[in-house]
């Protein structure tokens, strides 16, 4: 197990959905991530979301997904940072998969909060071993659009259904062909008192892993600073590929071979980035 985790962090995530790895990522690490995030700023790229678009230029908040298989530093990142590891060894996998890259700026003073949401309802995979790991780019707290998490609420054994995080971008049109029987996220804002959330203000480099089934949302960033973060998304053992209307397009069925329903088994678009050591051949 890696130094960074303890007994506790892995019964904390089976329990909680949720787990803070402290120094998650080398500063060496974090300086090539930092010129990614400048990129991104100067020049979004085809699958970014950007309120400028819609008019919002101060406060501006983009978030920009899937360079990994354009960037040899954010492949090099994914591979051998030792992230995959962590969340491997936190779910408890035989054998990890990366599915996608994941960044998120929002300047100074932007007014544009995440909604409490899922992962899981936007990607076109089922099984509950599929999560996240949120890095921080900057310090972070909830002032300045910290994650909170509902602790929990992968167990309640329910999909919700997505919600766009930037109503007016018609780039998010896919996400509005969802299931219209899912059931929609609770209003969480107005009964906080009834959940145990998860809030804690992490320094750049601090790692969060939680599970795709989590009910989690970020405020606006109320400071002077940017805050900027990259979340990595990982398969497991039992994920298995499930398109369905309303997924997330990046990856879609022209891309694999993959048949609904079969496990991920796709090298070059779901590659293998850890395997346990006693998982044998």
């Amino acid at each position: 197990m890696s130094s960074r985790l303890s007994p506790h962090d892995i019964d904390a995530y089976e329990r909680d959905g949720v787990v803070l790895v402290k120094e998650a990522v080398s500063l060496d690490w974090l300086a090539a991530l930092d010129a990614i995030v400048e990129r991104i700023v100067s020049v979004p790229g085809r699958w970014a979301t950007d309120t400028r678009d819609q008019g919002v230029d101060q406060g501006r908040a983009i978030d920009e997904r899937y360079l990994w298989r354009d960037e040899p530093s954010v492949r090099r990142f994914v591979l051998d940072s030792g992230v995959a590891a962590l969340v491997g060894e936190t779910m408890n996998c035989r054998t990890l998969r990366f599915y996608y890259d994941h960044w998120f700026v929002k300047e100074r003073g932007s007014m544009t909060a995440t909604p409490w949401h899922q992962d899981a309802p936007y990607w076109p995979f089922t099984g509950k071993q599929i999560a996240s790991m949120w890095i921080a780019l900057s310090d972070v707290d909830r002032e300045s659009s910290g994650l909170e998490l509902v602790k929990g609420s992968h167990l309640w054994n329910q999909r919700f259904r997505a919600r766009r995080f930037v109503a007016t971008d018609p780039k998010d049109a896919w996400i509005d062909k969802g299931d219209p029987s899912d059931v929609e996220v609770p209003d969480i804002e107005r009964e906080r008192d009834r959940h145990d959330i998860f809030s804690e203000p992490m320094k750049r480099g601090d790692g969060l892993i939680f599970s795709a089934w989590m009910v989690h949302a970020a405020p606006a960033n109320y400071t002077a600073i940017r805050r900027a973060a990259l979340s990595t998304r990982w398969l497991g053992d039992d994920v298995r590929w499930q398109p369905h209307p309303g997924a997330d397009p990046t990856v879609g069925p022209a891309d694999t071979k993959l048949q609904p329903g079969e496990l991920v088994t796709d090298d070059e678009r779901f590659p293998v980035a850890w395997t346990r050591a006693d998982a044998g051949g």
